[in-house]
């Protein structure tokens, strides 16, 4: 058979296993928070987003050995949105198992995020919005 004709080898992961010894820098959980901002600000339709995120719940509640049902299955945009939410979610965890959260303190309020959400659903542009919110922030050791 000549070379032309052959498939290559693909690259496939054992799932039921856990990656180890892994080291990542606390810069990557502010990185990943971005992308999922970012992702969350450009949905398709904002209006979907907290029944997406009652799935990741209803995902994450379920027992080790439970199939999820047909309701759980997620779309493409879905997935990648889970993955990087879980990914981070562990990311926070271990930052904070291991001592390395700086707590920040905000004067901003339930109005603030109300009025961003809105522009969000609206489909409106945040960035004044999310500079206000930021402005109010301040680090407490």
């Amino acid at each position: 058979m000549s070379e032309e004709k052959k498939l290559r080898t693909v690259v496939t992961y054992d799932h039921s296993k856990n990656i180890s010894g892994i080291e990542v820098n606390t810069a990557y959980i502010e990185a990943f928070q971005r992308i999922l901002s970012e992702m969350i600000l450009d949905a398709e339709d904002p209006s979907t987003l907290p029944a997406t995120f009652k799935k990741f719940g209803d995902l994450i509640g379920l027992n080790e050995n439970e199939t999820p049902n047909e309701e759980l299955q997620f779309t493409i945009y879905e997935s990648n949105l889970y993955t990087l939410f879980s990914l981070l979610q562990l990311m926070r965890f271990k930052a904070k198992e291991q001592g390395l959260e700086i707590h920040t303190e905000t004067e901003a309020t339930i109005e603030d995020i109300k009025a961003l959400s809105d522009l969000v659903v609206k489909g409106a542009d945040v960035s004044e919005k999310l500079k206000e919110i930021n402005s109010k922030l301040k680090v407490v050791k």
